[in-house]
């Protein structure tokens, strides 16, 4: 399970840019592209120059996030929204859910749960949503887990759904998806969700689904 989040940006020293340009961060075809930021500016290891912009993966928007601030970079990155999430499902966590989930928020939301089959990790999970009210995509490795996960938010959230898959593309703030559209679509749903649940998180050392974590 992870959410963008980052470190503090005090140590990070600002390089001087030009006001006139006004610089700005957006989201691109799964990268993340500066504009107005000159070339001798010497952003973060992750961005490299190509085709006179500034430009890195997304997947390190966590890490450059910090850098913008201090620059006085506009970030236009995001498009995802914060969200009024109340869970119906009033089942008391076991202690060892309770400490799964303190931990993942100790972590600012970053990292894996790992617990036995059966032990409920599904209901961690839907703890996290509840404890992280923003846009949120579960990735899942099959359709019947897509759809399991469609009834069980709908149950757990009394609200609209989406689903993201071959034969049916809709985007809610609560969103399902399977391993290969979420791969196929990246550049589509790349910027739409602050929070991904990666649900069998095994088949993610996979070269391609890798990607998209």
């Amino acid at each position: 399970m992870r959410a963008e989040g980052g470190k503090k940006a005090s140590a990070l020293q600002p390089q001087p840019l030009d006001p006139d340009r006004s610089p700005r961060a957006y989201f691109l075809g799964g990268t993340l592209v500066l504009e107005g930021v000159p070339r001798d500016a010497a952003p973060p290891a992750p961005f490299r120059w190509l085709n006179a912009r500034w430009r890195c993966p997304a997947v390190h928007y966590r890490t450059i996030r910090p850098w913008l601030k201090v620059q006085n970079i506009r970030n236009t990155i995001p498009r995802w929204r914060d969200l009024s999430l109340r869970l119906s499902d009033e089942r008391a966590p076991h202690a060892y859910q309770t400490e799964a989930l303190a931990a993942w928020l100790a972590g600012e939301r970053w990292g894996s749960v790992i617990l036995p089959t059966g032990a409920g990790k599904t209901f961690v999970a839907l703890q996290a949503i509840a404890a992280t009210p923003v846009s949120t995509l579960v990735v899942v490795p099959t359709l019947d887990l897509l759809h399991q996960w469609y009834a069980l938010l709908e149950n757990a959230f009394q609200m609209p759904i989406g689903v993201w898959y071959g034969q049916e593309k809709k985007l809610e703030p609560l969103t399902v998806t399977t391993y290969p559209s979420a791969y196929a679509q990246a550049e589509t749903l790349g910027d739409q969700f602050k929070l991904i649940i990666f649900d069998e998180i095994h088949h993610l050392p996979a070269p391609s689904w890798h990607e998209i974590a």
